[in-house]
């Protein structure tokens, strides 16, 4: 979670564990303003989560058909730790994402990226872990001083049987506490899912690897 987000801040599940085989029918293609809608709310939160409206976004109600206009193996890291990554702009042909937050615990931020083919969500998925290994170590200037990510580990795993990796992450700056970021990322069909769980400490109920799950049902759900 960048900088900016912090200031601001059964059968589909069986289909998951069972992973991409499993899952022969072509997906239908939701607009950004459908998938926002399958987005975790705050009670799939313990009480007292809220959502962060600077946090919320979607792509809209019809589908992106632009071609990528940014590339992750060329992306700032300096950027990337200050203001996160651009809502849209990846080649997708919609995407949705928000913060949910509860105050003196921490924030779990949820992001979904639709590609027009499996293919194409798969290179991203591949992209988006380069990226992650690229920027494992910055440092940027931020305001008078200095920010700095740090990774504690990153490692690849499986979420059920989907291709997934975990990043457990801390971002330092001049002035401000300390924010550990546990994030996974995973990747089933045309869609790309991210949760970062983030706070002085990681929160972890859910665990992240629950809540994807969970979001991942509600998209599917949603087709």
């Amino acid at each position: 979670m960048s900088l900016r987000a912090i200031a601001g801040a059964g059968a589909v599940l069986a289909g998951l564990l069972l992973g991409p085989a499993a899952q022969a029918a072509p997906a239908v293609q939701l607009t950004g303003t459908q998938l926002a809608s399958a987005l975790l709310p705050p009670s799939s939160f313990p009480s007292g989560y809220k959502i962060v409206k600077s946090g919320t976004y979607n792509s809209g109600r019809s589908l992106e058909h632009a071609p990528a206009k940014f590339r992750l193996a060329t992306f700032s890291c300096k950027r990337y730790i200050l203001n996160g990554l651009p809502r849209t702009g990846f080649g997708e042909t919609a995407t949705a994402g928000s913060i949910v937050n509860k105050v003196g615990l921490g924030a779990y931020q949820q992001t979904v990226f639709q590609f027009a083919s499996s293919g194409q969500a798969a290179s991203f998925y591949r992209q988006l872990y380069a990226f992650t290994v690229r920027c494992r170590s910055v440092t940027a200037p931020f305001g008078g001083g200095t920010a700095k990510l740090t990774t504690q580990s990153l490692k690849k795993t499986h979420l059920g049987r989907l291709p997934a990796f975990r990043a457990v992450q801390t971002l330092t700056a001049t002035g401000l506490p300390a924010t550990v970021n546990d994030t996974t990322a995973t990747v089933t069909g045309t869609d790309v899912y991210v949760i970062d769980a983030a706070g002085r400490k990681a929160p972890s109920k859910p665990a992240v690897a629950t809540a994807l799950l969970h979001l991942i049902a509600r998209v599917q759900a949603a087709r």
